[in-house]
């Protein structure tokens, strides 16, 4: 299953748990930025609490699902529509083909999470170097 995303958000990125054991080759431990809500997302659609998921920043992405899947928002409180009606946040909301979500400008708070059941597949096709 795909996911659109018509409008990015503000500095939207996909984290999960923090790296360890590479900082003597340079690499911070980053992860996300509230791991609390990282992990409440993930655990409304299923997912391992450190799944892939997206942060954003302020304001939220938009997305449009391809397929069926459970979907979470947590994190600050924002305004939050699934095809234009108000859905929860801190609930898992069922998405189908062509539903778009839209996470509005955070109210209060600084970052929203959003977890899709199965999680993201996030850099598997990075090359390796050296």
């Amino acid at each position: 299953m795909s996911i659109t995303v018509v409008k990015p958000g503000v500095q939207s990125t996909i984290q999960s748990r923090p790296r360890t054991g590479l900082r003597h080759q340079g690499v911070p431990s980053g992860g996300a930025a509230d791991p609390l809500s990282l992990a409440l997302a993930n655990r409304l659609v299923g997912n391992a609490w450190d799944a892939p998921a997206i942060e954003s920043a302020l304001l939220g992405p938009t997305l449009r699902f391809a397929g069926d899947c459970a979907v979470a928002v947590t994190g600050a409180v924002a305004a939050v529509t699934l095809n234009g009606a108000a859905v929860g946040e801190h609930r898992t909301v069922f998405a189908r083909a062509g539903d778009e979500l839209v996470i509005g400008a955070c109210e209060a708070g600084a970052r929203v999470y959003v977890a899709v059941a199965g999680g993201f597949a996030a850099g598997t096709g990075a090359p390796r170097l050296g």
